[in-house]
């Protein structure tokens, strides 16, 4: 099995209408908010469907994939670790999320702003945002501590593999 690593992302947020990735990881947070369809989802230990309403947080350098047999109509945002990070880099770069997948509740209103405002607002209204999210996503309890041996172990490959 080969894992693909994506590292060094810059920001982005899009709709995206097609959820399928291979496995893969990155060193950027990774945030899947649904809104229809289904999406089947691994991400860490965890392995389930996404249903309308959820969204999934994916931490830094976890392994992760998504399948989606039929279109779905998702938020997806890729956040870097410079600049958006850094006030998080510990928690998110030491831990992962109890329960990777929650209902997207209290956050419709937030990303019902950012998705108005995506083509038209400035860095520092997107940063506002971001930090905004960021925090309300931290709220969930994390955890597990990350190692480089538990994603080696995940990934069927050597520490050095990975």
């Amino acid at each position: 099995m080969q894992i693909l690593y994506q590292g060094n992302q810059k920001f982005h947020f899009t709709i995206s209408r097609n959820l399928d990735y291979e496995i893969h990881l990155q060193n950027s947070l990774e945030l899947i908010f649904l809104q229809e369809g289904t999406c089947h989802f691994h991400c860490g230990s965890a392995d389930g469907w996404l249903q309308p309403g959820q969204f999934l947080a994916v931490f830094p350098n976890q392994i992760h994939s998504f399948d989606s047999s039929r279109q779905v109509r998702a938020f997806l945002l890729i956040v870097p670790a410079q600049p958006f990070l850094a006030a998080y880099a510990d928690t998110l770069f030491r831990m992962v999320p109890e329960r990777p997948c929650l209902e997207t509740g209290p956050l419709q209103p937030l990303l019902e702003m950012m998705e108005a405002d995506a083509k038209t607002a400035s860095e520092p209204v997107l940063q506002g945002y971001m930090q905004v999210l960021i925090g309300k996503v931290l709220a969930l309890h994390c955890e597990e501590d990350l190692s480089l041996a538990e994603i080696a172990q995940e990934a069927g490959v050597s520490r050095q593999g990975v």
